[in-house]
């Protein structure tokens, strides 16, 4: 069972990333609605792919930050 510190980390990390993830879907819901329809063009997997290693790398670098 974690102890205090732990789970206050835990809760933390929780809250941070809800908050990150409902922030970017906000952001890109919103941009999205300011195009007009036939100026809309549909995300490629590679761009999803690059995306994850970009946060993958910013977790990584707030992970060493917090160590």
């Amino acid at each position: 069972m974690p102890d205090d510190s732990e789970k206050r980390v835990l809760v933390f990390g929780a809250l941070l990333g809800a908050v990150s993830g409902a922030t970017l879907a906000l952001v890109f819901f919103r941009r999205r609605q300011a195009r007009p329809a036939g100026e809309r063009r549909p995300i490629k997997p590679g761009q999803v792919v690059r995306l994850g290693g970009s946060l993958a790398a910013v977790v990584r670098q707030v992970l060493e930050w917090l160590a």
